[in-house]
């Protein structure tokens, strides 16, 4: 198995560079198992809003990636539920990491953020979302 970095993700995604899009290419049409771990899709998101892309084009790139039968993204149920929680109004980041502190095992996501924490309530996340005052 061969581990994807975000620069070969982004120029995948991208486009912005035809040689290192055609070597993107290439790489991930051989039939081989690749693998995306969970700070390269973290990374990939931040990439991906900096060349322009909005919260809908980065969650429809994630999940047209998560669904490749040969990429496995490291932790994708968490990638799919940021993702949805990204559509809907949430820094993908703060989805991310409350995603991955699913419920029961946590009773509650602590924060200083309080527009997350608004956004959580409003969605009702469980866990929930507790801010903490400063």
């Amino acid at each position: 198995m061969i581990a994807l970095d975000t620069n070969v993700l982004a120029r995948l995604l991208l486009k912005d560079d035809a040689k290192q899009h055609a070597a993107a290419e290439r790489l991930v049409s051989q039939a081989r198992d690749y693998s995306v771990p969970i700070t390269v899709v973290l990374e990939l998101v931040w990439v991906l809003e900096s060349a322009g892309r909005n919260s809908q084009a980065v969650a429809s790139a994630l999940s047209a990636l998560i669904a490749q039968p040969n990429i496995y993204v490291q932790h994708a149920d968490a990638v799919a539920a940021a993702s949805a929680l990204y559509r809907s109004g949430a820094d993908f980041a703060d989805a991310l990491h409350h995603a991955l502190s699913p419920a029961p095992a946590h009773t509650a996501f602590a924060t200083f953020d309080k527009q997350f924490a608004s956004f959580a309530k409003r969605a009702k996340l469980s866990p929930s979302v507790a801010p903490i005052g400063a």
